[in-house]
């Protein structure tokens, strides 16, 4: 139905505009007929459109309208909360660090006295290393606690605390939690931390005993002095070193495991080869056994890469963590206090067992160094209770004890790099040495075959020269009986070429000769020459057909050609 008249005094309106784009011209369009359509009183529109949609205006004022200085709805709009507002002391970013730090626990829905309890208690289900690490970055400093104690020990302010702020508060009034956190971190990480460096500990005391128990790596040493000595005493120069007294025999008795790495440094003439290579040849014709000795040695390459001043930095900070909390055990919190002493006794036992390793690895470390004759003196000695743990000092001379471990792992990947080089050759020589040998099969069989093939036609030639030579006796003992007719001899081939180029001469010859007519007289001259001259007296030169040239000199059906090379017209015969 249409729209009604607005009542008087109602200005309704639409609280918002349909945003189109109007048209003006209608004129032959769908909207033409829209418009001049009429409805009747029955709803019928006179166009024939049918009947159209009556709309709810009502529930259109309802829902899109509205009436200016009124309540635009009646729906209760749900009121907007304000900011609310903390009372804050810490600074900006602390106390945003402390707040992305506090919703790590609050996603899992752990509030701050239940996040406090998990400590006191040491619950390794509800927090992890990882959560205790985070909360040891979250405690307040002596200055933010100093701040903390006058809310802690004063009324609460009108606006409260912010999270950040109300977490350093409840800190404050918890003075157990540092050492709580402390000693629950202490609890998580002591065994892990312990077996870590008991393993590196073990293996490196390992690894230097193996040193001294392989058969291979002495007939290695050997060879590398019979080397060394070879190459300073039987073919050097006098040594530095030599001494009257040693005699004419004077040698080296032993070296310094640093000369294991430079044996890649002495170089044949060409290059080509070190003492290194040189010695692994050697060694591959009497003792192939040891060119796998870095097989047996592979964790060399794993020990050196351990830092042991840092493993007894771990040691002795465990050491030194255990008797701070013991000292700090709390008289008034007898539940901590139990747990706490659990905390120690275990703590008591994985480091008497790293002690005791480590005392392992020092004694196998030391008996290395006098097993390869090198001077103690030179080395800084691990220890426990030493600052620096065996790290040598800024400016020191002196080795530390990854040294043995370095150097020794340095000649074993030479010794490899050089086998692994001298495999190669081997390898590449081998192919080489197959190549030449397939190349002279090839030129063998190649000169067999010919060595055949003029074998076969010495025996043909011989064969036919047999065969003519019987031939000829038959000839000789009947000359009167009929001859086979013979064969064409071949003409050689340098009569040949010489025939061929007097053809060539003649040809040039002909080819320079003045085109100019013959006259009739000069035809009789010709074929006088040539005896060719016809048989009749007739004038007109033998009409009978005979002579070949009649008196007027014009060649006729069946004569004969007068002379090699010349028509019967007087003109050269080219033909010829």
């Amino acid at each position: 139905m249409p729209p009604q008249p607005e009542a008087p005094g109602r200005k309704i309106r639409a609280r918002a505009k349909l945003h189109w784009n109007e048209i003006r011209n209608v004129e032959n369009s769908v909207w033409k007929e829209f418009d001049s359509a009429v409805e009747g009183s029955d709803g019928e529109s006179a166009g024939g459109l049918g009947r159209s949609v009556a709309l709810d205006v009502k529930r259109f004022e309802e829902l899109f309208c509205f009436v200016p200085g009124q309540e635009q709805n009646t729906t209760k709009k749900p009121a907007i909360l304000q900011k609310v507002q903390f009372t804050t002391f810490l600074q900006l970013q602390r106390a945003n660090n402390i707040s992305i730090g506090l919703s790590r626990f609050t996603r899992r829905g752990m509030s701050t006295e239940a996040l406090f309890k998990a400590i006191a208690e040491m619950d390794s289900d509800k927090l992890t290393p990882d959560d205790l690490i985070t909360l040891q970055t979250l405690l307040p400093t002596p200055e933010e606690l100093s701040v903390a104690e006058h809310y802690a020990n004063n009324p609460p302010p009108e606006l409260p605390l912010a999270p950040a702020e109300a977490f350093a508060v409840q800190v404050c009034k918890s003075r157990d939690l540092p050492n709580q956190l402390l000693a629950f971190l202490f609890k998580l990480q002591l065994p892990i931390e312990a077996a870590e460096v008991h393993a590196k500990l073990a293996k490196l005391a390992s690894v230097a005993r193996q040193f001294r128990n392989s058969e291979r790596l002495k007939v290695l040493l050997r060879t590398v002095l019979q080397l060394g000595n070879m190459t300073n005493y039987e073919y050097g120069a006098r040594n530095p070193s030599y001494r009257p007294w040693m005699g004419r025999e004077a040698r080296a008795l032993g070296f310094k495991i640093e000369g294991l790495a430079r044996l890649r440094d002495v170089k044949s003439a060409d290059g080509k080869w070190s003492l290194m290579t040189f010695m692994v040849e050697m060694l591959e014709t009497s003792r192939p056994d040891v060119l796998d000795i870095c097989d047996e040695f592979t964790d060399v390459s794993v020990a050196r890469n351990y830092d042991i001043p840092d493993l007894v930095t771990q040691v002795s900070a465990m050491e030194t963590t255990a008797r701070n909390l013991e000292s700090i055990a709390p008289e008034d919190n007898p539940v901590f206090r139990e747990l706490l002493a659990g905390v120690l006794e275990s703590a008591q036992k994985h480091i008497a067992t790293l002690k005791t390793e480590f005392v392992n690895f020092v004694t196998a470390w030391m008996d290395a160094l006098q097993y390869f004759g090198e001077d103690m003196d030179e080395y800084i000695v691990p220890s426990l209770d030493k600052a620096g743990g065996g790290m040598p000092p800024e400016g020191s001379t002196r080795k530390g004890a990854s040294y043995l471990f370095i150097t020794l792992d340095l000649f074993f990947s030479g010794f490899k790099a050089a086998v692994e080089e001298v495999r190669t050759r081997r390898e590449m020589e081998r192919q080489r040495t197959q190549r030449e040998a397939a190349a002279a099969e090839e030129r063998e069989r190649r000169a067999k075959l010919k060595a055949d093939r003029e074998a076969a036609e010495a025996a043909a030639a011989a064969a036919a020269a047999a065969a003519a030579e019987a031939d000829a006796e038959a000839a000789a003992r009947s000359p009167d009986s009929a001859q086979p007719p013979s064969l064409p001899v071949a003409e050689p081939l340098a009569s040949i070429d010489k025939r061929a180029g007097e053809a060539s001469e003649m040809f040039k010859r002909f080819s320079m000769m003045p085109m100019r007519p013959l006259d009739a007289a000069e035809i009789k001259r010709l074929s006088g020459i040539h005896g060719l001259a016809g048989a009749g007296d007739d004038s007109d030169g033998g009409d009978d057909g005979q002579n070949g040239v009649g008196a007027d000199g014009m060649r006729r059906p069946g004569a004969r050609q007068l002379a090699p090379g010349v028509g019967s017209n007087g003109d050269l015969d080219m033909d010829y």
